[in-house]
């Protein structure tokens, strides 16, 4: 990375490093919005290889969605990379 030849992998290290490599800050405003916004990728990487049979998937589904009953967005009050990343590893099972 940053033509340092840095190898890196792992879905979420990956996502993590393009999105601090953004102008835009993907990761909240305070710090504990950021420590919130990795919890939500290490939930979308633990989660995330399951979503396709059908018993995980509604669980999944139904945790997220008591999550999101009083609220718009997974971390603050505007999208995160939380957001971005949950869309991505649910959008074939919604």
């Amino acid at each position: 990375l940053d033509g340092n030849r840095e190898t890196i992998s792992g879905f979420g290290t990956i996502v993590i490093t393009l999105a601090k490599q953004c102008k835009k800050s993907q990761f909240g405003k305070t710090q504990e919005d950021e420590a919130l916004v990795r919890q939500w990728i290490e939930y979308a990487v633990c989660y995330g290889n399951y979503v396709d049979l059908a018993h995980t998937a509604r669980q999944v589904l139904k945790e997220l969605n008591a999550v999101l009953t009083t609220r718009s967005y997974f971390v603050g009050n505007s999208q995160t990379l939380a957001d971005i990343v949950m869309y991505y590893v649910l959008h074939g099972v919604m």
